[in-house]
């Protein structure tokens, strides 16, 4: 009888282990379990590594987007990696070695007319202007661009979006680059400063916030800003290789509701205000000097009010290259842009 008991106890522990296996690998219970929202704050954020190649009062909505915790709310943590160049920066994307780039468009045109295989898709328009002015070490008359006749200019790299707009700008006012005015166009942007300061050329073209820095230290004087004389424009985007935007299209969109939400609160409040939520971004900075880069930023319209690209300012931007002789053939903008992601930001934002 004790045998046959314990026989009993042994029978009904091996059931219940029986049924304890079925119903953790779900067998027993198929409902599905809950499973956390890629927006549930208690869930661990999507890693996203963001490479750019300055860190440019340029690029504030991005660092508000960031400070305000729009990314964190879209589930996703975002990693900025500063380059020394456009060019290193688009390394970074072409090896994976980061998932967004934020620079010119002009990068994705040029992939294009290569026929390379590895092509990039815009997915957000980041700024409306280069953000580069014109500054100058003596201010004793209104500047015309007529001054810059037989002088020396430092100017952007030749084949980036700056570089290319100022020997239009120069065209445009009957100058002849390299002819009529000597350009300096070899050194890394983190040299320019060094070289204005020791003497070297009559004109610089800066962004902010170095251009009222220059301003400040070395009694210089903006006196003009870098921008097309006409229609709207595009100078950086956010781009993604064509693989990551097929396959992580949820990404690609919180990335961009977050950023509409940054261009949002950009717009929306003061100058003081942004600065203040993005004075970390910028520790060697004097706040004053911060505040001066975004008013005149503000002002001069550098940043859009909606993350949407503009087929137009694409167009005009094609034309523009075709012109300076840095494209060929225009490509295919619908191959190379969706607009699909901004669209939906901005229906969310309202």
């Amino acid at each position: 009888m004790i045998i046959n008991k314990w026989w009993r106890y042994a029978i009904i522990a091996a059931v219940l282990l029986f049924l304890l296996i079925l119903g953790h690998r779900g067998l027993l219970w198929p409902w599905p379990r809950s499973t956390p929202s890629p927006h549930d704050n208690t869930a661990a954020p999507e890693k996203v590594s963001l490479a750019l190649d300055d860190n440019s009062a340029l690029y504030i909505p991005l660092y508000i987007a960031i400070n305000e915790g729009f990314f964190t709310d879209e589930g996703l943590a975002v990693t900025l990696k500063t380059a020394s160049s456009q060019d290193e920066a688009l390394a970074l994307l072409l090896s994976g070695d980061c998932d967004i780039l934020l620079g010119g468009p002009e990068i994705t045109f040029r992939l294009a007319q290569q026929k390379n295989k590895t092509h990039l898709i815009q997915i957000a328009q980041a700024t409306s202007s280069t953000g580069y002015f014109v500054v100058a070490r003596n201010n004793d008359k209104p500047f015309v661009w007529q001054d810059m006749k037989g002088k020396i200019v430092i100017s952007a790299h030749p084949a980036e979006l700056p570089g290319i707009i100022f020997n239009l700008v120069l065209k445009e006012n009957q100058l002849h680059p390299l002819h009529d005015v000597h350009i300096i166009h070899n050194l890394p942007y983190a040299s320019v400063q060094a070289a204005f300061q020791s003497g070297t050329g009559h004109f610089l073209l800066a962004s902010e916030p170095l251009a009222t820095k220059m301003e400040k230290d070395n009694n210089c004087h903006v006196v003009a800003a870098l921008k097309l004389t006409s229609g709207p424009a595009v100078t950086s985007t956010f781009m993604v290789m064509s693989e990551f935007r097929e396959k992580r299209q949820e990404t690609c969109q919180s990335f961009v509701t977050a950023f509409q939400k940054g261009l949002g609160w950009t717009d929306e409040h003061s100058p003081e205000e942004i600065v203040s939520a993005v004075q970390g971004y910028f520790p060697k900075e004097d706040a004053k000097i911060l505040l001066r880069s975004v008013s005149r930023y503000k002002n001069l319209g550098c940043w859009p009010l909606t993350a949407l690209m503009d087929n137009k300012a694409f167009e005009q931007l094609q034309d523009i290259l075709q012109l300076e002789n840095e494209l060929i053939v225009k490509p295919n903008l619908n191959k190379l842009m969706d607009n699909t992601f901004a669209e939906k930001a901005l229906e969310n934002a309202r």
